[in-house]
């Protein structure tokens, strides 16, 4: 109850509750908390951790692309917000990829604006872009579509997804299903020709790369 040091509630220092500084509550250090963070995202570049995304079509996709020597850390997605109109509840988004491991843009393929055909949404703290295409590593992503959810103080985007057609045609022979190829996936024909499969990607976190807008 409120009178107990040792329950778990509001008098609680060694419980799971707000007076705890060790244990999983608001307390806690190293807790993510979601939550509106005004307009503080704005003028930052998040870089993604390809490491913290779930493949869930294709399967074991960036397994998959190391085993061709490509590693999707060599091209990290960058996404800048640059302008929020939180009356409409609208967003505008820049993206980059970065030039090796590292988090700053490649300059040779550019900054491309996620927003240019229409606004993102945006409801405090979770936002969704696109669809618009984009270049991740070696490959053309179509229709990209990306949402996710700002952290309270700005400094990460959680539960981050990214779906898509990624144009797979200079592997189709090996990964694609018959008749296009010998292998497993399932392919369509991408917008532009060639052979895609079918992107849904969750879980993704970027994290403010400190380097400004791009």
């Amino acid at each position: 109850d409120d009178d107990s040091a040792s329950a778990d509630d509001d008098d609680s220092a060694s419980a799971d509750d707000d007076d705890s500084a060790s244990a999983d509550d608001d307390d806690s250090a190293g807790v993510i908390v979601v939550g509106d963070p005004g307009e503080a995202f704005l003028g930052r570049s998040y870089c993604l951790d390809w490491d913290s995304v779930d493949f869930i079509r294709p399967a074991g996709l960036a397994g998959t692309l190391a085993g061709f020597g490509i590693s999707l850390n060599n091209s990290r997605l960058i996404l800048n917000p640059v302008a929020v109109d939180l009356a409409v509840g609208q967003l505008s988004m820049l993206a980059a990829v970065s030039a090796g491991a590292g988090c700053s843009p490649d300059p040779s393929l550019g900054v491309l604006d996620l927003t240019a055909t229409q606004p993102g949404s945006y409801v405090p703290p979770h936002f969704a872009v696109g669809p618009q295409d984009l270049v991740v590593s070696v490959f053309n992503l179509y229709d990209a579509e990306l949402e996710g959810d700002f952290t309270a103080d700005a400094s990460q985007i959680v539960a981050g997804s990214l779906v898509g057609l990624i144009d797979i045609d200079v592997y189709a022979s090996v990964l694609c299903q018959n008749p296009v190829g010998a292998g497993s996936w399932p392919c369509v024909t991408c917008p532009a020709g060639g052979n895609c499969v079918e992107l849904e990607a969750v879980n993704g976190v970027w994290t403010d790369s400190g380097l400004g807008p791009l």
